[in-house]
C-alpha cells in the first residue's frame, strides 16, 4: 500500500463501489439469470475478501494494544520500578540540552541555515529501525517504501498541527518540515506500522532507533525529541527551571535561524497555556 497514493482513502471508495455494482447486477432483470448469478457470485467473493482486508488493520491494531506487553517489561525489567527525583529529571534535561546544542552546531547546512539531507527519509528510517531490531524484535521485517504527502486537505481533517499520520495501511508525512522533524516523524510512524500502538512507546521506539543510528540527522532528531519531552515533563514540576533550560535552545531558533528548533517551540507552545507565568520571562 505504500506505493498506492492515499490508499487508505481509495479502499473505502472501492468498498462502496463493490456494493453498488453488486446491487446493479442483482436488480438488472435484462441479463440472463445464469450470467447474473455468475457475476453476482464473483462480486460477492471479491466483496468479502476486500471486507476482511479492509477491517484487518483495525482488528490487529486492537489486538496489539490489548495484548502486547508494556515496554518497561520488554526493555527495562531491572529498572522499571526505580523511582527518580526532580534532580534526576533536571540532570537528564541538561544532558539532552547539551546534546541538542552539540548536534545543532555541527549539522551540514545551506546559506539559510537549513539542514542539508539528500538521502531518502523513508530509507533512513527503516534502516535505523532494523538496526535496533535485535533489541526490539517487533521491528524486524518489511517497511513501507514511501509515505504519502500530508497535504493541507488532510491537515484540515486531522488538525493543522499534525506532522505525521498512520491510517490503516498508509503512512503520511509533512515533507515541508525540516529534515530533522520529518525524519523523527516518519520513524515514529514506521514504529506504528510494526504494531506499536501506544504513543509514548512509539516515541521511545523512534528515539531508540535515532540514538543508535550512524546517521547524524537521526541522532539529532532523537535527542531533540527526547529533550522536548523531558523539558515538557519538567515544566509540570519546576516551570522556572524548565524555562531556563529550554531558553538556551530556543535562543538558537531566533539568533541562528535554526528551523528545526523553531518547529520544536511551535509544537511545545502549550507550555504557555499550562504556565502563563512564562510570558513574564519574555519581558
Amino acid at each position: 500500500f505504500s506505493i498506492i497514493p492515499y490508499a487508505n482513502f481509495i479502499m473505502p471508495l472501492i468498498f462502496f463501489l463493490l456494493v453498488l455494482i453488486s446491487s446493479i447486477i442483482t436488480d438488472n432483470t435484462k441479463l440472463d439469470i445464469k450470467k447474473r448469478n455468475k457475476a453476482y457470485n464473483i462480486t460477492i467473493i471479491t466483496f468479502i475478501v476486500f471486507l476482511y482486508s479492509f477491517t484487518f488493520s483495525i482488528l490487529t491494531d486492537n489486538q496489539y494494544y490489548t495484548h502486547m506487553p508494556n515496554f518497561d517489561n520488554i526493555l527495562f525489567k531491572e529498572t522499571k520500578d526505580k523511582t527518580y527525583t526532580e534532580d534526576d529529571l533536571i540532570i537528564l534535561n541538561n544532558y539532552l540540552k547539551d546534546k541538542v546544542i552539540e548536534n545543532a552546531t555541527t549539522m551540514k547546512r545551506d546559506n539559510q541555515n537549513n539542514i542539508i539531507l539528500e538521502e531518502n527519509l523513508n530509507k533512513i528510517a527503516s534502516e535505523d529501525l532494523k538496526n535496533v531490531s535485535n533489541e526490539l524484535k517487533l521491528l524486524k521485517g518489511l517497511y513501507p517504501l514511501r509515505s504519502n504527502n500530508l497535504n493541507d486537505t488532510l491537515k484540515g481533517l486531522y488538525g493543522s498541527s499534525t506532522v505525521g499520520l498512520t491510517n490503516m495501511y498508509t503512512t503520511y508525512l509533512d515533507y515541508n518540515a525540516s529534515p530533522v522533524s520529518s525524519l523523527g516523524t516518519i520513524t515514529h510512524e514506521y514504529c506504528h506500522t510494526k504494531g506499536i500502538a501506544r504513543e509514548n512507546e512509539t516515541v521511545f521506539c523512534a528515539f531508540l532507533a535515532g540514538v543508535n543510528s550512524n546517521n547524524k540527522v537521526s541522532n539529532y532528531s532523537a535527542y531533540l525529541e527526547a529533550f522536548s519531552r523531558s523539558n515538557y515533563a519538567l515544566s509540570y514540576i519546576n516551570p522556572d527551571e524548565a524555562f531556563n533550560i529550554e531558553e538556551e535552545v530556543l535562543r538558537m531558533c531566533l539568533t541562528n535561524n535554526y528551523t528545526e528548533l523553531c518547529e520544536m517551540y511551535i509544537k511545545n507552545n502549550c507550555h504557555l497555556l499550562h504556565h502563563p507565568q512564562w510570558y513574564l520571562h519574555q519581558y
